[in-house]
């Protein structure tokens, strides 16, 4: 009896060890503050630009100008990005509908708009780990993804606004 007490102590002792010399090399590997495109594996980030045409009815909304020029500086070598996206949050919540200037202030801006606060939050709701790195490679994307489709809206209204 007394050796297979033995026993199993030596096999729980082996596999716990084992257990925790995963654990650590799997948090030692993983390295949050690296650039975009090795940390989420995209090979561009591309947003959509203002209108320069249009340019004097997008300066009278320095909260969106200020987002603009932000994200405008996340590339896929940024090493930054986390920061650059804490950033934009808080420039995000500066913009209600209250506060969209004429021609913007339209449903359909203000549900675009919400789009991209949804995933900002999100991407700055994670405490970046190899476990929800997925989730972050999506989000980012989304956020790619939504705030063209905001700038492209933003755009087609001054263009019917006119100059």
């Amino acid at each position: 009896m007394k050796i297979f007490k033995n026993i199993f102590l030596l096999l729980a002792l082996i596999l716990l060890g084992c257990n925790n010399q995963s654990i650590q090399s799997e948090n030692s590997v993983f390295q949050p503050n690296g650039p975009l495109s090795e940390l989420i594996g995209i090979d561009e980030v591309n947003f959509s630009s203002i209108d320069s045409a249009y340019i004097k009815r997008f300066n009278v909304w320095n909260p969106f100008i200020s987002v603009n020029t932000k994200l405008s500086r996340l590339t896929t070598q940024s090493n930054d990005h986390r920061s650059i996206f804490n950033s934009v949050k808080l420039d995000l919540q500066d913009i209600n509908q209250n506060n969209i200037p004429y021609p913007f202030n339209k449903p359909e801006v203000i549900g675009r708009l919400r789009v991209v606060k949804t995933f900002v939050y999100k991407v700055n709701s994670y405490e970046l780990n190899a476990v929800n790195l997925k989730s972050y490679k999506e989000d980012v994307i989304m956020i790619i993804e939504s705030y063209n489709a905001f700038v492209e809206k933003l755009n087609a209204l001054a263009e019917e606004a006119g100059p």
